[in-house]
């Protein structure tokens, strides 16, 4: 166990001791499909979760979610956290059981955004912090601050914190979905208490802007479905039942190809749904995953 907390890690930075820095960490990928894992006692629920901590060291793409007695453990489709699971019964001395997979959406902006607030404190409102920030719509996982030399003399481990999106965690919009794919960049501050007063100014800020401009965002996936001619018109009969979005059909022979994209929600049960009814004679391919606003959920 205590060789887990020397394993490197997708994004670590290899340096001399004599060196200083870091390079930023490439972006990570959103996590698409969730579920929640429990020991058959409460006994086990620590070592559960250290055990799922480190699945998510040893793969980043996966994340660990935990509060309220519970772990939710997230990935980047069903067969990911399947094979998740499979490495979680190997590890541990107990048994896991497994929630059914659910879709994540997020929220996020479509549209760029400047506010200017004066924020205080409810019973100190002789203690104001001045913030002029922009909010941009970007391609990340989480909320993402830009580097800003108006933060330069503030402390190092509460920066590195700040810039790490460790004090946003757990923030969730309007609707009560995660945030993400939204970048900050502080344009002004002023304050004698810039550390105790920018992160509920930020949160303040980022709650107007919500309520404003919000939007859901959840994951759409291109696929493509390989069939009999004789299976065409119930295959389309019934991608039109889940709402996809037909891009085009091509015969083949005998057969057909499609090529249609619909929300990863409307597809969970696809493969074995089109198994059954094809009586095993066409093939779903997956394609390109990709984060769309949901239709009509402007907030």
């Amino acid at each position: 166990h205590n060789l887990r907390d020397y394993l490197l890690q997708s994004g670590d930075t290899l340096r001399g001791a004599a060196d200083a820095g870091a390079f930023e960490v490439q972006a990570e990928d959103s996590p698409v499909v969730s579920m929640r894992v429990e020991s058959e006692t409460s006994e086990h629920y620590q070592s559960l979760l250290e055990s799922c901590n480190w699945l998510c060291r040893v793969d980043p793409s996966l994340y660990c979610q935990e509060g309220d007695g519970q772990i939710i453990l997230q990935g980047q489709g069903g067969l990911h956290l399947e094979i998740a699971g499979r490495y979680l019964n190997q590890i541990t001395d107990f048994s896991v059981y497994y929630g059914n997979p659910f879709i994540e959406k997020y929220e996020t902006i479509e549209d760029a955004e400047i506010l200017e607030i004066d924020y205080h404190h409810f019973d100190r409102p002789d203690n104001i912090l001045k913030l002029k920030i922009e909010f941009r719509h970007v391609d990340a996982h989480r909320l993402k601050l830009s580097y800003s030399p108006f933060l330069n003399s503030c402390p190092d481990d509460w920066l590195a914190s700040l810039y790490s999106g460790e004090l946003f965690h757990g923030w969730i919009g309007e609707r009560g979905y995660p945030l993400r794919a939204i970048d900050l960049t502080i344009l002004d501050v002023k304050g004698s208490d810039i550390p105790g007063l920018l992160v509920p100014a930020i949160h303040e800020s980022l709650r107007t802007i919500m309520l404003k401009k919000g939007v859901v965002q959840v994951p759409f996936l291109y696929f493509q479905v390989f069939c009999p001619e004789s299976e065409l018109a119930s295959v389309l009969a019934d991608l039109k039942q889940r709402r996809a979005d037909i891009r085009n059909i091509e015969t083949q022979g005998d057969g057909a190809v499609v090529w249609a994209a619909a929300e990863l929600e409307k597809l969970l049960d696809y493969s074995d749904s089109l198994r059954s009814q094809s009586r095993g004679r066409a093939e779903f391919v997956m394609g390109q995953l990709d984060w769309k606003f949901e239709q009509n959920h402007v907030i």
